[in-house]
């Protein structure tokens, strides 16, 4: 039996109120005070500085915490001191519980606990007291450190809310582009002296032309990250006269800032006869304003320019190139995705198919949307891209899979995975994938096989940060879900390129990332069957907000080495081989 005062049912409004001054009256504001806690951390309501009106009481709320705020009615408050919301929040979160029959809200307040409300929270009953539901509503985006002041308010008398915790969600950060992703050279954020043109290379895209030098461009925010840059390449085309040269400097900060790379351009024999071209980059890090200066002895143009990319220091190839002879001996699948789009006729000529219409798996009533499958350059070709988005409610999620045939052997593809979405806000748990499978018939059918190389990039499936799974599969039942299976986890980051290899022989199937051993599965989840080649983007939960966001996974090749076991050093050899022969496709499987 609760002591003290009667719950009522009553409309209820929980007013977050901040204030930079620390009385709790309404009243002048007084100076900032300092900070003692992170608005993006949970702030447990029994932790306040100050409080009116309510009392506290041991806590069932399953989500934790050891005491509520209770008894809470009109004109309550608590508040909490020196919350730091750094460059920006944008919304609330709270933990509340209800026995009341009436409805209402939670609001916002800044600098005293009198001022107008910046933010909402309806509440209602949740069916008991102690039954704990979490609300959010948007808040006028605040900076710095406040004094966050929690209003209950309510048109009607009497008790209407418990309070668990509380926390805010940072403002989305200003977009910056990714240093190892392709950077289209028209996509300048200013320019001196350079046109723009249609371009004739394999993606399609404007070009810069006659560029001549004292040309530059400018490229705002560009995210290195904390590994370092290592390497930079350029997509050029010249049909200068002979003796015109130039070279491509990329500066930070100015045009006259810090150089970290150099490329030297000469002809190429045309306009549009487009190379690729690297120089090593100094290992730089950080977010920059990157500037492309163009520089030559000679007054006339000496180059186009279509895009460049940097290569992540831990990740760039050696400079002797691996040996060409191919070791592979037997029927083989090779594909190094040069196809024009998620239309072209090749596709299912060679055996793929690109999934269309509903279904599982994931979360959102995913819709399997081909035209978020293309085929963008990157350096030295092209690749395969499965872009993933949704609004929080709704998925479009992407698949590409070919036939049914392949068994034991060798499976390898270089994958590019990515942490954080290209546009809107982070927090989704996607999974990225490239896998082989034996479709289920029937619950617990033994003829079911999988093998899997899958990142979540979010966490999932117990996980809390960025992961790897490799998984091999028996069989499943799916209601009530029973698996048998068998998986091992990498818990780490594993953005950007890396070489993933499965050797499936002898009742073992054994995985490689980037040349090294990963795990080894085997027993009854040993594959019995022939299976596809599939690669899927598709989402486990849907946890960043109702904001438009996408994600975005690439592959390089696919390869397959039927009945033979090859190594990841053996794999790479036999992608250089092919290339080296200007072989795109082959499928004698």
């Amino acid at each position: 039996m609760r002591p003290s005062r009667t719950r009522r049912a009553l409309a209820v409004s929980l007013l977050v109120a901040l204030a930079a001054g620390g009385s709790v009256l309404a009243g002048p504001a007084q100076a900032a005070p300092s900070p003692s806690r992170s608005a993006y951390t949970t702030i447990q309501a029994e932790d306040h500085n100050r409080m009116a009106g309510v009392q506290l009481e041991p806590t069932q709320d399953p989500s934790g915490g050891g005491q509520n705020v209770g008894w809470a009615a009109n004109g309550d408050w608590i508040a909490f001191d020196g919350v730091d919301f750094a460059a920006g929040g944008s919304s609330v979160t709270a933990r509340v519980a209800s026995a009341a029959g009436i409805s209402g809200h939670v609001e916002i307040r800044l600098d005293a606990v009198s001022n107008a409300p910046v933010a909402r929270i309806p509440v209602s009953s949740t069916g008991g007291w102690q039954s704990w539901v979490t609300r959010s509503a948007a808040m006028t985006t605040t900076t710095g450190v406040h004094t966050v002041y929690v209003r209950f308010s309510s048109a009607q008398a009497g008790d209407f809310v418990n309070l668990n915790w509380l926390s805010f969600t940072r403002a989305p950060a200003v977009p910056v582009r990714d240093a190892y992703r392709t950077i289209q050279a028209e996509s300048f954020s200013a320019q001196q002296g350079v046109l723009t043109e249609p371009s004739g290379d394999t993606d399609g895209t404007p070009t810069l032309s006659y560029v001549a030098g004292g040309d530059w461009t400018r490229y705002d925010g560009v995210g290195f990250g904390t590994a370092g840059a290592g390497r930079l390449d350029v997509r050029v085309a010249s049909g200068a006269a002979a003796g015109v040269s130039g070279a491509i400097s990329v500066r930070l900060g100015s045009t006259t800032g810090r150089e970290i790379a150099r490329v030297t351009v000469a002809p190429t024999g045309g306009w549009q006869a487009w190379r690729t071209l690297s120089a090593t980059v100094d290992g730089t890090t950080g977010t920059h304003d990157v500037y492309v200066r163009f520089e030559s002895a000679q007054p006339a143009d000496f180059t186009n320019l279509n895009w460049f990319t940097f290569v992540p220091r831990s990740t760039t190839p050696p400079t002797t190139p691996p040996p060409t002879t191919n070791p592979i001996t037997g029927p083989a699948l090779f594909d190094d995705f040069s196809y024009t789009s998620s239309s072209d006729a090749r596709l299912a000529q060679r055996g793929w198919t690109v999934r269309t219409g509903g279904g599982g798996p994931g979360v959102g009533a995913p819709v399997w949307d081909r035209t978020k499958v293309t085929f963008p350059a990157i350096p030295g070709g092209q690749a395969m891209q499965l872009d993933a988005s949704t609004n929080g409610s709704t998925a479009r999620n992407t698949e590409v899979y070919h036939q049914r045939k392949f068994f034991e052997g060798t499976y390898a593809a270089r994958v590019y995975f990515t942490d954080a979405p290209t546009y809107g806000p982070d927090g989704d748990q996607v999974n990225q994938t490239f896998f082989t499978i034996t479709p289920l018939a029937y619950a617990n059918d033994p003829q079911y096989g999988e093998i899997d190389f899958e990142y979540l990039s979010n966490g999932g499936w117990g996980q809390s940060g960025p992961a790897m799974f490799e998984t091999t599969w028996e069989t499943y039942q799916p209601d009530p879900w029973v698996a048998q299976n068998q998986h091992s986890v990498q818990a780490r980051s594993f953005a950007g390129w890396h070489d993933l290899v499965m050797q499936v022989s002898g009742g073992r199937v054994t995985f490689f990332i980037d040349g090294t051993q990963v795990a080894q599965h085997g027993g009854a989840n040993y594959p019995e069957t022939p299976m596809s080649i599939n690669f899927n983007h598709w989402f486990i939960e849907l946890t960043g907000g109702s904001a438009e966001r996408n994600y975005l996974m690439q592959a390089d090749y696919v390869l397959h080495a039927k009945n033979q076991v090859l190594s990841p050093a053996q794999v790479n050899q036999a992608v250089a081989a092919y290339r080296s022969a200007g072989v795109a496709h082959t499928d004698t499987v």
